[in-house]
């Protein structure tokens, strides 16, 4: 779990040990700035709407350059609060996008890494 705001680190840091969870990990980081050189199998993201497209975008140009090959890539977002608009973005990043859930106004959308074409 990753997050730019001590106190949300401090708070899942908590609720990891309240619930006896040993197979996590919180890290404070602006994005993905702490974990450079890892790679994940799946990403899933509830982006902060209030800090701004460029920052939402940002993050999710940098998930795909985060993900393994073959990794999926997962994207939660109000309906109201520009859902549609940022699966298009993923459409343009990933190459593609699927809703794969939806209701009480929000979206979930899915978008995988496809293996990479240029090895030759």
């Amino acid at each position: 779990m990753v997050d730019i705001n001590a106190r949300a680190v401090a708070l899942a840091r908590m609720n990891l040990a309240a619930n006896q969870l040993v197979n996590a990990e919180v890290v404070q980081s602006d994005g993905y700035e702490a974990l450079r050189g890892q790679e994940f199998d799946v990403i899933a993201l509830n982006p902060p709407i209030r800090a701004g497209l460029a920052v939402v975008h940002r993050l999710i140009e940098e998930s795909r350059r985060q993900l393994a090959a073959a990794g999926r890539f997962y994207l939660v977002a109000r309906t109201q609060q520009g859902a549609v608009r940022l699966a298009q973005k993923m459409a343009q990043v990933f190459g593609g996008v699927e809703e794969v859930a939806k209701g009480g106004g929000y979206r979930v959308y899915l978008s995988r890494r496809a293996e990479p074409s240029e090895k030759g």
